[in-house]
């Protein structure tokens, strides 16, 4: 076999395996995807399916707040996992310097949180937790807020899945444009406060979801000093949509 041959059989054999590996991800997606509708049903939410830009997503409507809870088929250094992730609006009332940072200690693969300058480290006093997660933030009294016993012993519960948490300003890498009624212009908005609660790995089962949606949506509700408020389900409907 002559050079250019070769290297053309290694083209060919290169462009099939990458073929192969997207339908097998395509497939994998659809079957998340089957069990996120029926999630979102069960909850009151909505659905979104996924496509080549974008990773499939429920919205869970809380009060004023829309929740978004994302599913990523991984790779090599990212993976597969979900997260939840809120845009805290101005009425949150939070304290401006207030940030959090919480990953396992022995992290692993888990994706590299960035840690704002002036997050000092933190000790919730509960030895076992202590030594699971290393965590940082301010104020202290907002980490003590969100950081309950309930939601500690949950985390520790979701330790195989490297739980991770992040809440920090961020600034927005697409320009906005002026609202309606205004005269047109792009511009970029200031830092806005976000949070996103990691979780690795896509539970195959229904009722597997169900730990890591709750410990999200407890996160948020102690983070904003409220009752906790899901959505309410219709029973048959649930109980229809799981069958």
């Amino acid at each position: 076999m002559d050079t250019f041959n070769f290297y053309q059989c290694c083209l060919f054999g290169g462009l099939g395996f990458i073929l192969l590996v997207f339908i097998m991800g395509q497939q994998r997606m659809r079957q998340v995807e089957s069990l996120m509708q029926k999630l979102a049903e069960k909850h009151g939410a909505s659905f979104k399916r996924g496509n080549l830009i974008d990773y499939p997503y429920i919205t869970f409507h809380d009060g004023n707040l829309d929740l978004r809870l994302r599913a990523a088929l991984g790779g090599k250094n990212d993976p597969s996992h979900t997260e939840l992730r809120l845009t805290l609006p101005d009425s949150a009332n939070l304290d401006p310097s207030a940030c959090l940072y919480l990953r396992p200690v022995s992290h692993g693969i888990l994706p590299r949180i960035a840690i704002r300058r002036g997050a000092r480290p933190y000790l919730t006093g509960d030895r076992e937790f202590d030594a699971a997660f290393d965590i940082r933030g301010n104020p202290e009294p907002l980490l003590r807020r969100i950081l309950t016993p309930e939601v500690r012993r949950d985390l520790l519960e979701q330790a195989p899945y490297r739980p991770a948490i992040k809440l920090a300003r961020q600034r927005s890498w697409l320009p906005s444009r002026q609202p309606a009624g205004e005269p047109f212009r792009l511009y970029w908005p200031p830092p806005a406060l976000k949070f996103t609660f990691y979780t690795a790995g896509l539970p195959p089962e229904l009722d597997q979801w169900e730990p890591r949606i709750k410990l999200g949506r407890t996160l948020v509700a102690n983070m904003l000093n409220r009752p906790l408020t899901p959505a309410p389900v219709d029973e048959n409907q649930a109980d229809q949509s799981i069958r």
